[in-house]
């Protein structure tokens, strides 16, 4: 008797843990970027940004990027504050667990650009990273944190002029 219910609890244990671990998967985006263009991602704030290009191509959490990116730099699209404390906000579909932010900036010639980077959940805000001198693809390591939303402020523009300009975003969880 006392064997079978020894049999029991390790089963239910172990039952309970597999639940827990795919609960992680899911919060945690199956460990996959959450920021691209099927995954329910909002961009607010359209009045103060400019999408260049257009509406498809200038979106910084779409897919297709990298064929266009080596054949002419003129013709990536990219997301754009055009002033100076301008604010990108992006909403999630939901709450994820996540820990790394991957950012690539303009990047055809040679420019550094300032801004911070805040997330959001349970409208709380939390300052993740200034960068005072970013270029090219930054990553942003910070740690695990439930997330809903990220706002991005241009601190000063770039070493060229007053803008921001952002050509791709990933967020996502990662193992350390």
């Amino acid at each position: 008797m006392q064997i079978k219910f020894l049999i029991f609890i390790c089963l239910t244990a172990q039952q309970c843990r597999c639940e827990c671990q795919y609960n992680k998967h899911i919060l945690r985006g199956y460990y996959r970027n959450i920021m691209h263009q099927n995954s329910g991602v909002l961009l607010e704030q359209r009045n103060s940004i400019w999408l260049h290009l257009n509406q498809v191509q200038g979106l910084f959490f779409r897919d297709s990027i990298e064929q266009d990116r080596y054949t002419n730099l003129q013709t990536v699209g990219y997301t754009s504050c055009l002033q100076i404390m301008c604010k990108i906000r992006i909403s999630l579909l939901q709450n994820f667990e996540i820990n790394t932010l991957r950012i690539w900036m303009w990047d055809g010639d040679v420019r550094s650009y300032k801004f911070s980077v805040y997330a959001i959940s349970e409208n709380k805000e939390k300052l993740i990273s200034i960068q005072n001198a970013a270029s090219g693809v930054t990553t942003i390591c910070f740690p695990d944190q439930h997330v809903k939303e990220f706002v991005l402020y241009n601190l000063e523009g770039n070493t060229r002029n007053i803008q921001f300009h952002i050509i791709k975003i990933e967020a996502f969880y990662q193992f350390k």
